[in-house]
């Protein structure tokens, strides 16, 4: 019989003319077959949806999509190259400054609708510098990879991360790349084009912002609560109820906002149920289970740790007896005397003493140094973007070449001698600033490996014997003459079975916390299999297992606390224990990136109904949680929240009434010119004189430091006060009595000047000596130039009537 293959022998030329026409149509028709495919499965009624039009342009549904995907993509990126960069940066012994470059890396608590708004942002001021004759070229944005990686990767390692994260796809990761890096440079270029414009400040606007952080004052205050005008309001008719109703029914009250930059609760009232949900769960505690396993403790083990640890933890430190200290100051003062005596034999003139200190003024001339170097460093990492320098390129290596055309090449080696990576390598040993790899206040800065631990930093600090905090001298170390004594174990042995307990009850508990979730991720993966053909079907979902609805069964079983909550809402939810646990495995993903989520920010975005979450506080206890309700916002009907409505119409006017009054008090006062003390004896309202306050405050930490502007002063005792309060609080003259509500209006407050801490004058002058070298004058100068960046982004969005036509989208892409 024939071969099968005789006949493809036989006709061997054909049949390869014909593969080759058919993979020549394939590679032709493929998209188009494929897309023909897709259309027929149905296409999503939103992709043409105009979400924002400009002049000059406009952007659908489908191409926001493409850009979101865009975009999260370069930031994953970007990540990766800023990670691998340091990373290796480290590993020379150096420490990575902030790149010079804009970061274009998305904070981790960005959501779609900020993504999306950006993307439309970036496309409409990328075709204005278009425009206005910028551009960017590719090898603008090489240099922006070079620098986002600090040097330190080439072209081939670059194309790796991109291969990677398009899953092998790299053309049109390059494609991806280098549009969405062109867009965001030719956006952020314009913008930087008005930094100029922005950051004009008049001496005028200087000195008030100079004068809003550095003048504190003091004021008597009387208080007058809102509450106690309630009993004086009339009860309102239908009309004005309706009326209330309808002005508040879509807002959800009870909350807080953020007056430059200090949180206060908010002043106006809402009827709005916002989304609320019910979670059980299973709560393995620490402190009992340490305590539940203490007594297991052996004595041997006890015994071990303590002969393991003692020379690290229990070396008894005693004060030097007082001959000892008689002799040190002895020998001390013979050395000095020594030195002196030397010194004036040598170069000094007797007059001027400079020898007799040489001894004594070595330690506090190393403190300021050591103290005028963090301060310069700290100043350096704060200016990093104007003052920082190329970090060290990676070695040559002409193997990292593009073997074909693109947009790539050697990102980091090219054109560079021997003698300048010596130098740049040298260079990057030694660069150490305060706040490596900082990043804006909204952007938290990439997870990073330790830096490595030298021998020399290691033994630093015991030079001199280890009193200064460095780590202890081992028995070998001392010397031969001086024996070393340790805290005995009848001190420590209570101390040591704590320790012990609590690891070994730390381990119990994880074990036990893992077991309880497996066997609910056993029972749940056949319903939520269930559930999801019930969603595909548009049917109800099946009711879920007995063991899932109720873990009362399985906390008795495994020794574990049983809890279910009340309905939560997002921020009543952050207050509670288990909402401020985390993901103990880290699954949940946030935007495409896999993170670990608190309770609360799992239960209201990523957690499914019944699907159990396994999370651990900073306590060390567990929780095997489960949602068992959510229930979505909702506006209740007049009917049934009328009394709620009623109330809080009666406390706006009893607000209203306490503002009366406290004017008319205010004007009394002042007319008979005495203290708000002397002027309240004997009334039913409470005085009080309040601490020096500013009218905005930088807080404790030290401006060096400081990466947000300053907030809303306070004004302690008085609480939330706002900008009402500050204005009229710092405009006050002597004998002047003015009235005032607090921010959310629950108190009406009569104030007088009661001290200035320092005069007008003195003020003006200091502010003449320090202004152009202040700190606070810089950091108020670029928040002056971000609100005018903002407002003009602002005006941007109302022009294209951005945030009505995404919402209408956004909400569109949550329906099913």
């Amino acid at each position: 019989m024939a071969s099968p293959f005789y006949y493809f022998r036989k006709h061997q030329k054909a049949f390869l003319a014909v593969a080759a026409v058919l993979a020549m149509v394939i590679f032709v028709f493929a998209d188009l077959l494929s897309s023909a495919v897709l259309s027929s499965r149905g296409k999503d009624p939103r992709s043409d949806m105009t979400v924002a039009t400009w002049n000059g342009g406009s952007m659908t549904g489908q191409e926001l999509h493409g850009l979101t995907q865009r975009r999260l993509f370069i930031s994953r990126i970007l990540t990766d190259l800023k990670e691998s960069g340091a990373r290796r940066v480290f590993d020379k012994g150096g420490s990575p400054m902030e790149p010079t470059v804009p970061s274009f890396i998305l904070p981790k608590n960005a959501t779609i609708d900020n993504i999306s708004s950006v993307c439309i942002s970036n496309r409409i001021l990328a075709q204005l510098a278009q425009e206005a004759g910028i551009a960017v070229s590719d090898d603008q944005i090489n240099h922006y990879l070079k620098e986002i990686s600090f040097g330190q990767l080439g072209a081939q390692e670059i194309q790796l991360a991109l291969r990677s994260g398009r899953q092998g796809d790299l053309r049109q990761s390059e494609e991806w790349l280098f549009s969405g890096l062109r867009e965001m440079l030719l956006a952020n270029t314009y913008r930087s084009s008005y930094s100029s414009a922005l950051r004009c400040v008049t001496p005028e606007q200087r000195w008030q912002d100079w004068r809003r952080v550095n003048e504190r004052i003091s004021v008597e205050a009387a208080i007058l609560p809102a509450e106690h005008f309630v009993a004086m309001v009339p009860e309102p008719d239908e009309i004005e109820v309706e009326a209330f109703y309808d002005q508040y029914k879509n807002e959800i009250g009870g909350g807080q906002q953020l007056v430059m930059g200090r949180p206060l609760p908010t002043r106006q009232p809402g009827f709005k149920e916002p989304r609320r949900v019910r979670l059980q769960y299973l709560l393995g505690e620490l402190a009992p289970k340490a305590e539940e396993v203490s007594d297991s403790i052996s004595e041997e083990e006890i015994v071990d740790y303590y002969e393991k640890n003692k020379q690290q933890d229990f070396v008894e430190r005693k004060a030097p007896a007082a001959e000892d200290v008689a002799e040190t100051v002895d020998a001390t003062d013979t050395k000095t005397d020594e030195s002196s005596e030397a010194s004036t034999d040598t170069k000094v003139a007797p007059e001027t003493g400079a020898g007799t200190d040489s001894e004594t003024d070595s330690q506090p001339d190393e403190e300021t140094n050591a103290a005028t170097d963090e301060e310069s460093g700290a100043e350096v990492g704060a200016k990093s973007a104007e003052n920082a320098e190329d970090g060290p390129p990676a070695q040559d290596n002409s193997s990292s070449r593009v073997r074909r055309a693109g947009p790539f090449r050697l990102v980091a080696t090219e054109d560079e001698t021997d003698s300048d990576r010596e130098d740049a390598d040298e260079e990057g040993e030694t660069r150490v600033a305060d706040g490596a790899l900082e990043s804006d206040s909204d952007q938290p800065p990439p997870a990073l490996p330790d830096a490595p631990v030298t021998p020399d930093s290691e033994n630093a600090n015991s030079e001199n014997g280890g009193d200064s905090g460095g780590a202890v001298e081992s028995p070998a170390d001392q010397p031969d003459d001086e024996a070393v004594e340790y805290v005995p174990l009848e001190s420590v042995r209570d101390q040591i079975r704590r320790q012990l307990a609590n690891k070994k009850g730390a381990v119990e508990l994880e074990r036990i916390a893992h077991r309880a979730n497996g066997r609910l991720e056993t029972e749940y993966q056949p319903y939520g299999l269930q559930v999801a053909e019930a969603k595909d079907q548009k049917s109800d979902p099946p009711p879920p297992p007995p063991n899932l609805q109720d873990l009362a069964a399985m906390a008795k079983e495994m020794g574990l606390v049983h809890e279910t909550t009340i309905l939560l809402s997002y921020r009543a939810l952050a207050d509670t224990h288990v909402g401020a646990a985390t993901d103990a495995q880290g699954q949940a993903l946030n935007n495409g990136q896999r993170q670990a989520l608190s309770v609360r920010q799992a239960a209201f975005t990523t957690l499914d109904l019944f699907k159990p979450f396994l999370a651990k506080d900073l306590d060390g206890n567990w929780y095997v949680v489960i949602k068992t309700e959510d229930r979505a916002a909702r506006v209740p009907p007049l009917d049934e929240i009328r009394d709620q409505v009623v109330d809080a119409w009666k406390k706006r006017e009893a607000a209203r009434l306490a503002l009366e009054e406290a004017e008319q008090l205010a004007k009394n006062a002042e007319q008979a010119g005495s203290t708000l003390d002397h002027f309240f004896a004997g009334k039913k309202f409470k005085t009080v004189t309040t601490d020096m306050f500013s009218w905005l405050t930088f807080g404790p930490i030290p401006l060096e430091y400081q990466q947000r502007p300053p907030q809303l002063g306070e004004a302690p005792p008085l609480q939330s006060v706002g900008t009402e309060f500050m204005t009229k609080a710092f405009q006050l003259e002597s004998e002047k009595v003015v009235a005032m509500l607090n921010h959310d209006q629950s108190q009406a407050y009569v104030i007088r000047l009661a001290s200035r801490e320092q005069t007008l004058a003195q003020l003006r002058q200091q502010f003449l000596v320090d202004a152009n070298s202040s700190i606070a004058s810089y950091i108020m100068t670029g928040l002056r130039a971000r609100n005018a960046q903002t407002s003009l982004e602002t005006r941007l969005r109302d022009r294209v009537q951005l945030d009505e036509k995404l919402n209408e989208y956004l909400r569109g892409d949550a329906e099913p």
